[in-house]
């Protein structure tokens, strides 16, 4: 969708039009990069962009910047490494696409380390906040809660101009997915939101929690348990999570509000699901990978801060999921090979006016997804 919008209607353009109801200016940026080198080279690029943007929260946790959030190297050691191995992000993985998650986890890492002292520590922290206002509806969960941590640090925990900046960011969002999704131009491979009857339950909500936010992130087959264990299950997380946010620091806080804000809004408005299908592991992974790191971050906790059945619980969880869940699930499925390279090549050497479909992964229900494009 974006590198054709981008082919056929220029960057600027692009830029200014929500896609599925909200602005995603990341991939839209990394698609007028793409289109500067030869298409059959054009998804490496992305690629390599989104992994570079999926390992920020490494270096990020690492710093000694990082010490507010964590000031133990161990625990911030395990919660990178467990970011890195969280099982179930295939969907998010190495694409530009969902690279939007990962930004908002680098975001609000930044915002709770320590300010940085050098010029291209700054700069870096610059660019990562904003490529994170301008992609996806993060914005939304995170200017409330950036004048609420203001609240419980003082002034000088959040620059002013963050502040402005999400705020700035939240309300335009807001505003293209009132309005300007419903008011779309002409010729753009862009639609709005597809909203369908959500039909939940309380039951069904701690169904979810517990199959997809807990679960699946400590490498554990919902499958082989009763729906009420899995609820139980998720009661519990549930309580953890209130647990790390009651006795945590304001940073720890912080970032788990966050994502508690994020699931809300995936339950409230997913893209064409219900709950009944979010409750299936193999749907809309994007939805659960903040929520789920979340809850790798208060795993994690529990096993340095809370008492000594908490922790014991904590650290057996750790060691599961270290030495059984993450070899198990290391691997991802191979994808198709449709030759993209070659059909590249041909596009480019065809005369102007030429129609070229694209069949692309991931499979979908009836086929691929397919890029149209028209030789310019």
């Amino acid at each position: 969708m974006f590198y054709a919008n981008v082919y056929r209607h220029g960057l600027l353009g692009t830029l200014l039009v929500p896609q599925s109801g909200y602005y995603q200016d990341f991939p839209v940026l990394v698609a007028g990069l793409e289109k500067l080198v030869p298409l059959q080279f054009a998804p490496l690029l992305g690629n390599v962009i989104a992994i570079l943007v999926r390992s920020l929260p490494v270096g990020l946790l690492l710093s000694e910047r990082a010490t507010t959030f964590a000031p133990s190297l161990r625990a911030r050691g395990l919660i990178a490494a467990l970011y890195i191995c969280l099982p179930g992000v295939a969907e998010t993985n190495a694409n530009v696409e969902n690279s939007l998650w990962y930004l908002a986890i680098a975001a609000i890492i930044v915002v709770i380390s320590a300010p940085p002292r050098s010029r291209g520590a700054k700069v870096l922290d610059g660019v990562i906040l904003v490529m994170c206002a301008i992609t996806g509806v993060f914005a939304i969960a995170l200017a409330p809660l950036l004048y609420l941590y203001r609240r419980w640090r003082g002034r000088d925990a959040v620059a002013t101009w963050v502040l402005a900046l999400f705020s700035a960011a939240a309300a335009i969002q807001l505003f293209a997915l009132a309005y300007l999704q419903h008011h779309l131009p002409a010729g753009y491979v862009a639609g709005p939101r597809i909203a369908v009857p959500l039909h939940p339950t309380v039951p069904l909500l701690f169904e979810i929690i517990g199959r997809r936010v807990v679960m699946q992130p400590l490498g554990l087959d919902s499958s082989t348990i009763s729906t009420l264990a899995v609820e139980l299950i998720g009661v519990f997380g549930a309580l953890a999570f209130a647990a790390a946010i009651r006795r945590g620091t304001a940073e720890v806080r912080l970032f788990l509000l966050f994502a508690c804000a994020v699931l809300a809004m995936a339950l409230a408005h997913p893209l064409g699901v219900s709950w009944g299908n979010l409750a299936a592991p193999i749907n809309s992974g994007r939805y659960f990978l903040i929520p789920e790191y979340a809850i790798a971050v208060v795993v994690v906790w529990h096993a340095f801060q809370a008492n000594v059945w908490a922790r014991g619980a904590a650290v057996a969880l750790l060691i599961f999921a270290c030495a059984i869940a993450v070899p198990a699930h290391w691997s991802y499925p191979a994808l198709a090979n449709h030759g993209f390279a070659a059909r590249a090549q041909a596009f480019e050497r065809a005369p102007i006016g030429v129609r070229m479909v694209f069949p692309l992964n991931p499979a979908v229900s009836g086929g691929f997804w397919r890029m149209t494009l028209v030789r310019q």
